[in-house]
């Protein structure tokens, strides 16, 4: 399953985000990619310590053509050592499909949603943050990420 590095550990939202947060805030175009498919996302970090995602999935099955769109809420925490954590608040599947068929109401749908819903406590290195570059680094990949609007990855 794809899954954005952002989705990972607890939070306490109580404190205020650090200082190292603020090039952080803002809406991200990001794109991961591993040996199962690829996920291109748009990311949003509020200063409230609120994430929003809205990711357009595809899935490496060779005899298939299997997409899915989704919706993320979770609460981050971004420290001054580079450490990005989340825990899931809201997950919705807005479409599933195989070929073109309707399999949003199946079974790899809610399994999507429980993958994304999971509390997993991986926490995502963040190697890269300029004013349009971000890198998250989880599970062994980089999720690549830009300010540009016009960013989808390759």
């Amino acid at each position: 399953m794809i899954k954005l590095a952002a989705f990972a550990a607890a939070t306490t939202l109580t404190l205020a985000l650090p200082a190292t947060a603020q090039s952080l805030l803002g809406t991200w175009h990001c794109l991961d990619k591993d040996t199962e498919g690829q996920a291109v996302s748009k990311i949003e970090f509020k200063k409230n310590g609120i994430m929003l995602a809205d990711m357009r999935i595809t899935y490496f099955v060779p005899e298939f053509d299997v997409r899915a769109r989704a919706k993320y809420k979770g609460r981050y925490t971004f420290s001054e050592e580079g450490t990005l954590t989340d825990r899931p608040i809201r997950a919705r599947i807005l479409s599933f499909t195989a070929d073109g068929e309707d399999i949003s109401k199946g079974e790899e749908a809610k399994m999507l949603k429980e993958f994304l819903m999971k509390d997993d406590n991986v926490q995502a290195k963040v190697t890269t943050l300029t004013a349009t570059d971000l890198i998250i680094r989880a599970e062994g990949r980089d999720i690549v990420c830009s300010r540009d609007a016009a960013y989808l990855g390759s």
